[in-house]
């Protein structure tokens, strides 16, 4: 038995040139760090000196509004503890039962954690200019002539709490050695996300109609978005594993997964005012996965069953043979049908991608070009968000072999070469990605428009001294 505990400390990033913005919706202002001197850092982006003076009236430094110059607080209490035994229950060798439970605390994405701070006022805005048609007026010659117009300032904003997502891990299984060489190890795994970081949609309208812009809770500002580590997942599997050492020329792996993923993080959200709604099958499910994996040397030549009494030169092409090879077969992943052109809800295409949902949506037979069922599926109506769940659908299953041939010569004491043809998908069984979601009359939803690789033959020989 063990027990351990594991202290992390983990720095966050932070913004070069104090150029961090985080938009306050209590005060309704873009909260924005400062460099040491107090000053607002208006000369590294060139940008900043210009946008600064328009939107003067809803930018105050961190200081102002008593936030942290980081504008985001470390989290000192990533304490994370570890427990497990191994217990021989009939006191041979034979059976082993093992358990362990662990919290694990990950690091939060880059990019998100970056770049969120620096994609709003005074960092950054859009300018835009318009042309004439069908003849323009504006070419390469005066386009810089007049200024630009200003587009509509960014919105983004985070939690300044934000903890590390951790995950909590346990298992428990039983090996058993059935013959020499074989083992089975039967365990149920299981794991708990929590505080999983996504981005929530951000000064989103409610359902409705008439001007989208003017209807936004700050309509100074366009849509953005909310990081914040609010995420939580769920996982429980039955693994199963099959293993015959190697031996007499001969090793394989069996392993056997069943099991349910379930997260409110991994995929769109139907509607942003309540996220929970969106707590389903995680688009990274997998029910059922079987992969095997084998190593396989011929016996020809010598030291082997056959051909032991060959010559030298006879052995050189009759002996050294291999095979090796993995097989893979799982379901398939699941999907969420989407409307694509209409924006039956008002909300400017920013969520409510749901249809309303009639039926089950599968079909018996699926096909490629109709792999659901689309009249399970309708608008909804002004003004309203669509009825259907998120990843209701299974995409198409995953058949594979890959396979190698080698074949293992010694030319000298010292010297020796190997020769491998390698086949991936060695069937050429059409390995198909999840249709296309949409499912307005005249898309092309429904259909399968992508697959994985088709078959790939690849040869190469290696040269030992």
């Amino acid at each position: 038995m063990f027990l351990g505990l594991r202290y992390e400390f983990n720095l966050l990033p932070r913004a070069d040139q104090a150029q961090a913005g985080r938009f306050d919706p209590s005060l309704g202002k873009v909260v924005v760090s400062t460099l040491p001197n107090g000053q607002i850092n208006l000369t590294t982006q060139q940008v900043a000196s210009i946008v600064y003076p328009v939107f003067r009236d809803v930018i105050v430094t961190a200081q102002q509004a008593g936030q942290p110059n980081d504008l985001q607080e470390i989290d000192h209490k990533q304490f994370a503890p570890r427990v497990g035994f191994a217990y021989r229950p009939f006191n041979n060798n034979r059976t082993v039962v093992r358990a362990g439970y662990g919290i694990f605390y990950v690091l939060q994405r880059g990019n998100p954690s970056v770049s969120t701070p620096i994609i709003n006022l005074p960092f950054i805005l859009d300018e835009s200019k318009n042309n004439s048609t069908p003849v323009p007026t504006l070419t390469t010659v005066n386009f810089f002539d007049a200024p630009f117009g200003f587009g509509t300032g960014y919105l983004n904003t985070f939690d300044t709490k934000l903890r590390s997502p951790y995950q909590q891990e346990w298992n428990l299984a039983v090996q058993h050695e059935l013959l020499p060489d074989f083992a089975l190890d039967v365990a149920y795994v299981g794991s708990k996300g929590t505080r999983l970081e996504r981005t929530l949609p951000f000064n989103f309208v409610a359902p409705g109609t008439g001007d989208i812009q003017s209807r936004r809770p700050f309509p100074r500002f366009s849509s953005g978005g909310y990081y914040q580590n609010s995420g939580s997942s769920i996982y429980h599997s039955m693994q199963v594993k099959l293993e015959k050492r190697f031996s007499s020329g001969v090793s394989m792996l069996t392993a056997y997964t069943w099991s349910k993923l379930i997260d409110d993080v991994s995929s769109s959200f139907a509607d942003p005012r309540n996220p929970g709604l969106d707590r389903a099958l995680s688009s990274l499910d997998t029910t059922q996965r079987l992969v095997t994996s084998f190593y396989y040397e011929l016996p020809f030549g010598k030291g082997k069953r056959f051909g032991d009494g060959l010559s030298s030169l006879v052995n050189k092409f009759a002996g050294g043979w291999r095979l090796d090879g993995i097989v893979q077969y799982q379901s398939g992943f699941p999907f969420t049908p989407t409307l694509g052109s209409p924006d039956p809800a008002g909300v400017g295409f920013e969520y409510a991608r749901r249809p309303n949902r009639i039926g089950s949506g599968k079909l018996d037979a699926p096909t490629i070009d109709r792999y659901f069922d689309l009249s399970a599926f309708t608008v909804p109506a002004s003004g309203t968000i669509g009825n259907s769940g998120r990843n209701i659908l299974r995409g198409p299953g995953i058949k594979n072999w890959d396979l190698a041939i080698l074949k293992n010569t010694r030319i000298t004491e010292r010297v020796s070469h190997e020769f491998r043809l390698e086949l991936f998908n060695a069937w050429n069984t059409p390995q198909f990605r999840n249709p296309s979601t949409t499912v307005d009359p005249g898309s092309n939803g429904g259909r399968i428009l992508a697959a994985r690789d088709p078959r790939i033959i690849q040869a190469a020989m290696k040269l030992y001294f």
